[in-house]
């Protein structure tokens, strides 16, 4: 039997053998005995039924016949249904472009640079994104391959997605973590009553707490994935411009702070006062402050950023003495002696602040220990001022220059209160 209109050369059948396909509607194996002489492909998708966050599928074509497969000779068919309105299904085409649709039938070297499926390379996958799902409580997506000699479709693969339920327990987490707001979205969501899933917390007014806010705070997997999914915001700012990024890292929630970023959430973005993410997380008194920095830095968060007063995050891990996280930004590329606005470096802050500790790291780090700051001030004079004496004495073995003067005109030893302090300085 000779194919016409295609490319593809047929494949012999010796003796009675023929090729079998699925009959999808029937749900069993049936012999297409007048096409018994036509390649096909096999048909495969990596996931069937998808929920929440999970919206990525592969389709698989497989070629298990002893001959070169031309692509060229099959279309692919996709149909989506949904209950809601909105979804879409994205791909990238032959020509490396990413593409969106609801409904195609096109050949498939339209999905594909590859003309041919060969013996030697015998499957080929096809990876798919559900997306604008916001309005979207489920969706079907129908494949269908063809052959362009054959009226019926070879075969039918059919892959689901549904938003995730909300549950009794999501609400109950909400309500014991003290956010009544973020409980009663869920109600409503739960009921799918219609709602601004971005409206701001009535209850808190002037803080412009969104439930996704409230989410990251509470560090709840799935009530996070359950805002997200319904819509909402990644980026949005409460009064002090602080996203749920910001919450999340802050509260040390490692897994809500990896959930954002992975979903599309600014991993640099800026509050009121400059501060990003990375950087609460350093001040931050809550549990998981490295790992949370450390995925922070994995994600590309930037470690030489400044905030409105020129401090960079590892400025306030020295300011409030987090010497293990000062040590981590150092590994990670911080630069030891960047000068804020008022040209204070973080060795000025941890000696300012008291923090011997986190001092004697950044001296070990290779800190400058004659910089001076706008007011001419050296480490040495600020060490002096405090009376840290087991500062003075590091300082002076490393090299400190005891005679240098700051813009008044002092040297540390005039700076220094304590006799103690003075015969350290003479």
């Amino acid at each position: 039997m000779a194919i016409v209109g295609c490319k593809c050369k047929p494949n012999k059948v010796s003796g009675k053998k023929k090729f079998d396909r699925v009959d999808e509607e029937k749900g069993k194996n049936v012999t297409d005995k007048k096409d018994e002489n036509v390649i096909y492909l096999k048909l495969i998708s990596d996931k069937q039924a998808l929920k929440g966050s999970d919206k990525i599928f592969k389709l698989f074509l497989i070629n298990n016949v002893e001959s070169s497969v031309d692509l060229s000779c099959y279309k692919l068919k996709i149909t989506l249904q949904e209950e809601g309105s909105g979804s879409e299904l994205s791909y990238i085409d032959a020509q490396g472009i990413s593409q969106t649709t609801r409904g195609i039938e096109e050949s498939l070297t339209h999905f594909t640079m590859h003309q041919c499926l060969k013996q030697n390379d015998p499957t080929l996958f096809l990876p798919f994104i559900i997306q604008s799902t916001t309005q979207v409580v489920r969706v079907i997506i129908t494949m269908e391959l063809y052959h362009n000699n054959l009226k019926s479709k070879i075969q039918t693969v059919v892959i689901s997605w549904e938003k995730s339920p909300i549950t009794d327990e999501m609400i109950k987490i909400a309500k014991s973590g003290g956010e009544t707001f973020l409980a009663d979205v869920l109600k409503k969501l739960q009921k799918y009553e219609q709602i601004d899933i971005n409206e701001i917390d009535p209850s808190r007014k002037g803080r412009n707490l969104t439930a996704l806010h409230q989410a990251a705070q509470l560090g709840n997997i799935a009530i996070l994935d359950a805002i997200i999914e319904w819509g909402g915001q990644l980026n949005a700012m409460d009064e002090s411009g602080f996203t749920p990024l910001h919450w999340a890292a802050v509260r040390g929630n490692t897994a809500a702070t990896l959930k954002l970023i992975e979903q599309g959430a600014e991993v640099d973005a800026k509050s009121v006062f400059g501060h990003t993410p990375l950087a609460l997380a350093v001040c931050s008194v809550f549990p998981n402050q490295i790992e949370v920095v450390e995925k922070l830095i994995e994600k590309g968060a930037d470690v030489s950023i400044t905030d409105e007063k020129g401090n960079t995050p590892l400025h306030l891990a020295a300011k409030y003495g987090h010497t293990q996280l000062a040590l981590k930004l150092i590994e990670k590329g911080a630069k030891v002696d960047t000068q804020n606005n008022e040209g204070n470096t973080p060795l000025h802050l941890a000696i300012e602040f008291g923090y011997i500790d986190t001092t004697l790291k950044l001296i070990e780090q290779g800190a400058q220990l004659n910089i001076q700051n706008d007011e001419g001030n050296t480490p040495l004079h600020l060490a002096s001022r405090k009376g840290h004496s087991k500062i003075i004495i590091k300082l002076i073995e490393q090299g400190a220059v005891k005679t240098m003067k700051n813009r008044y005109g002092r040297t540390a030893l005039s700076l220094a209160k304590a006799e103690e302090i003075r015969k350290l300085l003479r």
